[in-house]
């Protein structure tokens, strides 16, 4: 129904929304590492082509691994992350920009490369960037991608349509027909229907099961009561666009 409303797919926002957990089980700070924002670019290196003189090769030799040139040597942080990588346990990266994140993960995939990996990122750019840093068992991806590739294809209309739904026949398909009077505020139909995409939207972005009424913005000019009496009302109808967008044939 709703094949323009959002301009996204709701379950390819749902596929993104549940790969955002992580473990953290333990923790390896890499703070103050010698990396900086212009050193934390280890480089893809092919073997093949190489033409180096043994010496040369032997001065480097240490820190390449299966492809995979790193730029420095692992920090003793580095180096305790990469170990608890190898050994099977879940682990969190906790560091500042520059500090050497991707540098260490390119250390753990070189570290396993009879095993099967993925790099997250959050847009092309980065991805794309990583693939030419990451040995050949890491695949490189954003998260948009691998949910499109599980859910989003089904929702393909809905992605690639330009324009969104006009506020008067959101309001029509949902079933919104009447002023909602709040008191020192009347709320017109059309409103109502960009308030109710409004909680859905905010909804995408939450980390939350379902959607509720404290989703729904701020109504200037409204008292807390007022406010939470309008969120109930235009509850149901959020719910509804939500299954709505939720179904392939919506």
């Amino acid at each position: 129904m709703f094949r323009r409303a959002l301009g996204v797919g709701a379950s390819l926002w749902e596929g993104v929304r549940r790969c955002a957990s992580f473990l953290s089980a333990s923790t390896v700070p890499l703070a103050r590492g010698p990396y900086h924002a212009e050193s934390d670019h280890s480089s893809a290196f092919d073997w093949q082509s190489a033409r180096w003189e043994s010496s040369e090769w032997r001065s480097i030799k240490p820190h390449y691994q299966r492809g995979v040139l790193l730029a420095m040597k692992p920090t003793d942080e580095q180096q305790a992350a990469r170990d608890a990588f190898v050994e099977g346990r879940d682990l969190a990266l906790i560091a500042g920009a520059g500090t050497g994140k991707t540098s260490t993960l390119i250390l753990m995939g070189a570290s396993v490369p009879k095993k099967r990996g993925i790099y997250v990122s959050f847009n092309r750019e980065i991805a794309e960037n990583a693939k030419t840093r990451f040995g050949p068992n890491v695949q490189c991806r954003t998260a948009h991608s691998l949910a499109f590739r599980h859910v989003g294809k089904l929702f393909k209309d809905r992605l690639d349509a330009a324009a969104h739904l006009p506020a008067r026949e959101t309001a029509r398909r949902l079933g919104i027909s009447t002023v909602l009077d709040a008191g020192a505020k009347k709320i017109e139909v059309n409103h109502q229907a960009r308030l109710v995409m409004g909680m859905v939207r905010r909804f995408c972005f939450s980390t939350a099961r379902e959607v509720s009424a404290r989703h729904m913005e701020a109504l200037n000019g409204l008292e807390p009561d007022a406010q939470a009496w309008v969120s109930e009302k235009l509850l149901p109808y959020a719910r509804t666009a939500w299954e709505d967008l939720c179904s392939p044939a919506g």
